[in-house]
């Protein structure tokens, strides 16, 4: 009698809500499996790895569950809309017509997975283009094929067919409650007065403010700056003609975690600690040396923007008062691939509240949409401006593989004929040694262009907002990147961190506009992103921190000197993986790929840290570097002895040529400074000329 009194009022509830609403919850329950029969499997940092899914379906099914359920009641909340939009059409345009709410609701459905394919279809190509077929054909139909009226034609139809519904409801509907018209108004007047208080009251602003403007992977040669023939970056290039620009600014570490705590606190990596991407809780404390801590303490509100690439800032304790970067740890990575499967979702979700929902989606690589990020600057800088004086440091990451950026970035330079791999994206395959062909490489160089001018967008209308706001002119604005990007030149493969040769990587883009245009022009000696730090103290005439390695570029500036007198030093990352392709792949130290490496921290927010019987092996595995402007030596530690590459970088720019059995003398030359450089790390001992950590 119970179960039959339960069955009774679960029908009862549903027959509560309108058949519309019925039917579009039953759809979109129906995408929801399908979706999770159509893809399957986890992956980490692009790679499918047995043990890690099996380790989330041992250990972290309630977690799986829990995040099935939500995405679950996502479905239905959209369906639920979808549907009362369906009853809402059926019944008062085609009251007659059998199946009028079910055709509403699949057509409202196909056209936002249309247009949503178009602008982001490197959330789909798992899920389509990858399967070849008529899959492929279907995506390429969807960005490629259609022009765009047949999409604005349908959108035109759909909006004009629910506002003519709306509005005969509504008609009906005030005939008897007149209060539903002023109860409209009252919400309009609200939401008119919310979207424009911010622009009525007077910014408060004195400065001198602080606008950090980086980019993850961004090449220094890609800068129309430096002549690049594209000119993809014309609202960087306005600010470069107002400012400084650096050409031979270099990266103290090319991977984003250790190059964003050199910039922010002037100190080598071997100073401050951080010497990869997966450090523990203990590494990552540099709040007193950061100039943002500095800056804070004399009156400076500070304020970090960022999506997937800049998870590391939500990880470091660095000083910044507000943080909005997502936060990277092993939930996150069961969250993402969790949602990822539901890629009929995804035309729901791909905005503001739907990041709100799900946080995991500004950790998405093929969700890295600059627009949004710029949106949520302008959001931050909205309240910065009203304050004495501020730095704010927005970090994108649409450039870093896969180089995915939205409509209509990933068609600006892509050959629309080709149809390999490599259409919308080029996804890491750390774990393969991938056949590229001439044509491939030309389609990624297109992605990776597109991208670089999505960014170069989004940086423009930051700027623009400045201005606007009448803060541009007492606003230190820096333009730069926490490294750059090979692109498969000169058998330099594909990435960054991995090896040390070439300047397409560690020559990072470096344009900094002082108010009132105060210097300008070019600066050709060698600098470094440590140097950037000290800088802003002098010009702010404020303290440099004294355990800072770099220098302040004020002297180079103001005349005073020519050069700054400094060595480049670098070194190289974490190897992800020890069987994909690459010349360094023969020339090192050989250790496990990443998830062998690799640890879950339980005591601390489940976070992935290098274990700690691997931290000896991965720094003396390491690669490392000095460069003096002109020549480079590539210290190369193998199983077999230490080997050193010499380089002219002025004569051979390719890093075709090592030169270090021709000039013994310039090798003893800077192999001296850079075991100087070495032993800053008190770790380090040599044995048989090996750099070995002792302790």
């Amino acid at each position: 009698m119970a179960k039959s009194v339960r069955t009774n009022r679960l029908i009862k509830l549903a027959r509560a809500f309108p058949s519309g609403a019925r039917e579009g919850m039953l759809f979109f329950t129906c995408l929801f499996a399908f979706s999770l029969f159509w893809n399957g499997g986890f992956s980490v940092m692009g790679v499918s790895k047995g043990e890690v899914a099996k380790l989330v379906m041992t250990s972290f099914w309630p977690w799986v569950l829990a995040g099935q359920v939500k995405i679950l009641i996502v479905y239905l909340a959209a369906g639920l809309l979808v549907g009362l939009s369906a009853e809402l059409v059926a019944s008062r345009l085609l009251p007659k017509l059998r199946g009028a709410r079910l055709g509403w609701i699949f057509a409202v459905n196909a056209y936002f997975l249309a247009i949503n394919i178009r602008k982001y279809p490197q959330l789909y190509t798992e899920s389509l283009y990858d399967r070849g077929g008529l899959f492929k054909l279907f995506e390429v139909l969807i960005t490629h094929k259609l022009p765009q009226f047949v999409f604005n034609g349908a959108g035109t139809v759909l909006l004009s067919a629910g506002v003519i519904a709306l509005g005969l409801y509504l008609a009906r509907a005030l005939k008897e409650r007149v209060y539903l018209a002023a109860f409209g108004v009252v919400l309009l007047t609200i939401g008119t007065l919310y979207a424009y208080l911010p622009w009525l009251l007077p910014p408060k602003n004195s400065g001198p403010n602080v606008m950090v403007i980086a980019a993850d992977s961004f090449r220094n040669d890609r800068l129309g700056a430096h002549g690049y023939a594209r000119h993809i970056t014309p609202n960087i290039d306005k600010i470069a003609g107002q400012g400084v620009v650096f050409n031979s600014a270099f990266t103290s570490f090319p991977r984003t975690f250790p190059a964003i705590i050199s910039l922010l606190t002037g100190q080598l990596p071997v100073t401050h600690g951080v010497r990869h991407m997966f450090p523990d809780k203990y590494s990552r404390d540099h709040t007193a040396a950061s100039v943002v801590e500095l800056l804070r303490k004399n009156g400076y509100s500070t304020a970090v923007v960022s999506d997937f690439a800049g998870d590391v800032f939500s990880r470091m304790r660095i000083g910044f008062e507000s943080v909005k970067a997502p936060y990277f740890n092993f939930i996150t990575l069961i969250d993402q691939r969790s949602l990822e499967v539901h890629f009929l979702l995804m035309p729901y979700v791909t905005n503001p509240l739907g990041r709100k929902l799900f946080p995991e989606l500004k950790e998405f690589a093929g969700n890295g949409d600059p627009s949004l990020l710029a949106d949520e600057t302008i959001d931050t800088l909205s309240g910065l401006t009203r304050r004495d004086k501020f730095f704010c440091f927005v970090f994108f990451s649409n450039i870093h593989f896969p180089y995915a950026s939205p409509y209509p970035y990933y068609r600006r330079f892509t050959d629309p004929g080709y149809s390999g791999r490599f259409k919308y994206q080029k996804p890491p395959a750390v774990y393969a040694d991938e056949k590229i062909t001439g044509e491939d490489i030309e389609q990624i160089h297109a992605l990776y262009d597109g991208s670089v001018e999505a960014f170069d967008a989004a940086a423009g209308r930051i700027i623009d907002y400045l201005k606007k706001r009448g803060c541009l002119e007492n606003t230190i604005v820096i333009v730069t990147a926490d490294h750059g990007e090979n692109l498969y030149e000169n058998g330099w493969y594909i990435g960054h961190g991995e090896h040390l040769r070439g300047d397409k990587v560690l020559n990072v883009p470096l344009v900094i506009k002082f108010p009132g245009n105060k210097y300008t022009g070019k600066v050709d000696c060698l600098t470094r992103d440590i140097d950037v730090a000290p800088t802003l103290l002098d010009y702010l005439g404020l303290k440099t921190n004294s355990e800072a390695d770099g220098r302040s570029m004020m002297p180079l500036l103001d005349g005073r000197q020519k050069g700054l007198g400094v060595l480049a030093f670098a070194e190289t990352g974490v190897w992800f993986s020890d069987t994909s392709g690459g010349f360094f792949q023969k020339e090192r130290i050989m250790y496990p790929d990443i998830t062998a490496i690799s640890t879950i921290d339980f005591t601390y927010n489940l976070e992935v840290v290098l274990k700690k019987e691997y931290e000896p092996l991965v720094r003396t595995a390491k690669h490392r570097m000095v460069d003096d402007g002109r020549f480079r030596l590539i210290y190369v530690p193998e199983r077999e002895g230490v080997r050193y590459e010499l380089y002219d970088r002025v004569s051979d720019p390719a890093f075709a040529n090592d030169i270090a059995a021709k000039d013994k003398k310039k090798v003893e030359e800077l192999k001296k400074k850079l075991f100087e450089f070495m032993q800053k790390d008190r770790s380090i001992v040599f044995r048989n000329g090996f750099a070995v950590q002792a302790k």
